[in-house]
């Protein structure tokens, strides 16, 4: 009898152990619902609606928001965040992967694909739970970049270079083309002209509509490009690792190009250091913690510099209405109105560490991802 006594007492310690795991685990990734907030010298302030705490599973490559107003994350997992769920209820694990997701990608109101780590596509369906649906099958090497296109295609590029369209109803995909690297950013433009950009520097427009022929070639290459925006309907604005911004003209590749260039370190800065603004405006951060905002139509004007305050690569992220949002290499989350740069309307403690990247959401909301691992979802109020 003694010794069945031992056992059992054995057996519970090790149910204790577990249980506290187990809710060491639930509490690391909890939901918090309204707390921290940031107050503005003019009325505005902001408020935390949810977090996903780290670092368990590493840094988010990225975040997209759902129709329902769920927030998808992609890290070495794949989660949702619920805003409206109470506190005490965690996010949703859906996958672990064991290695960063590199895209998300809306595709319709009920339908989101995510990229990476590996060289296959899965498609979920988000409508409600989310549930695997399908598998795109093709790369042969790891996907690291995708984007939605207009007509309800995906596009995809992967660490060989190769750029595939699907279809994701049938599954079927094409190969469009490839560079001599691997793609790091994909971009649709206006009139049916898809972006993408290499690790090499080079910059490749392609004619969906034409899909057979040779892409234009933008760029001199060189240092990797981090990140691609949209301008217009024919501009595109590139950031590369050494700092040179540049504006080309999709639809004219000829013309003459828009060209500056910011302090740079390439082991640091990352895609989210570009954002197009309201009234033809372009912001760029060097590796220096200041911001550059360009007016496109007086690009020989001297630019409005913005301080974040801090030493390293800044993030930045457009909010309408001549706001734009920065994170810091401190954690340091402000917010900007263009018409007075000298000091932020409001001011947040966001993360530990650097802000990794700044994530738009619906409704003057947003996501700051940091190096702590954390993920947090706010909104101006």
């Amino acid at each position: 009898m003694p010794e069945q006594t031992s056992d059992r007492s054995a057996v519970a310690r090790r149910g204790v152990l577990l249980l506290v795991a187990v809710v060491v685990l639930v509490v690391a990734v909890a939901v918090v619902v309204i707390v921290g907030s940031g107050d503005g010298d003019d009325g505005v302030s902001v408020r935390r609606e949810a977090s996903l705490a780290g670092p368990l599973f590493g840094v988010a490559e990225t975040v997209v928001q759902l129709d329902d107003g769920r927030v998808a994350v992609g890290n070495e997992n794949l989660w949702t965040l619920d805003p409206d769920q109470p506190s005490n209820l965690p996010p949703e694990e859906i996958r672990r992967y064991g290695d960063s997701i590199r895209a998300l990608v809306v595709l319709d109101g009920d339908r989101l694909a995510s990229a990476g780590p590996a060289e296959d596509i899965t498609l979920w369906d988000v409508a409600g739970r989310v549930e695997e649906i399908g598998t795109l099958v093709g790369h042969e090497s790891p996907v690291t970049a995708a984007v939605a296109l207009d007509d309800g295609r995906l596009a995809t590029g992967d660490e060989g270079g190769v750029v595939r369209l699907w279809e994701t109803g049938s599954g079927t995909g094409t190969v469009l083309g490839g560079h001599a690297a691997a793609v790091v950013e994909l971009s649709v433009t206006g009139e049916g002209r898809l972006v993408s950009a290499a690790a090499d520097g080079a910059v490749f427009v392609w004619d969906l509509a034409s899909p057979d022929e040779e892409p234009v070639v933008l760029g001199p290459g060189g240092a990797a490009v981090l990140a691609v925006e949209s301008v217009d309907a024919n501009r595109i604005a590139t950031m590369n690792a050494d700092g040179i911004v540049r504006i080309s003209d999709t639809a004219d590749p000829d013309a003459p190009v828009l060209r500056w260039e910011l302090p740079a370190d390439p082991s640091v800065q990352g895609r989210h250091s570009l954002a197009v603004l309201d009234r033809g405006l372009l912001a760029a951060a060097g590796s220096d913690g200041v911001v550059s905002v360009w007016d496109l139509d007086a690009p020989e004007a001297s630019p409005t510099l913005i301080d974040t305050g801090a030493d390293g690569p800044a993030a930045v992220l457009g909010m309408g209405d001549d706001r734009l949002l920065t994170g810091s290499a401190e954690g340091t989350v402000q917010l900007w109105h263009l018409a007075t740069p000298s000091s932020p309307v409001v001011n947040i403690d966001a993360h530990d560490g650097p802000v990794h990247g700044l994530h738009p959401l619906a409704e003057d909301g947003f996501a700051t991802v940091g190096a702590d691992g954390r993920v947090a979802v706010w909104v101006l109020d």
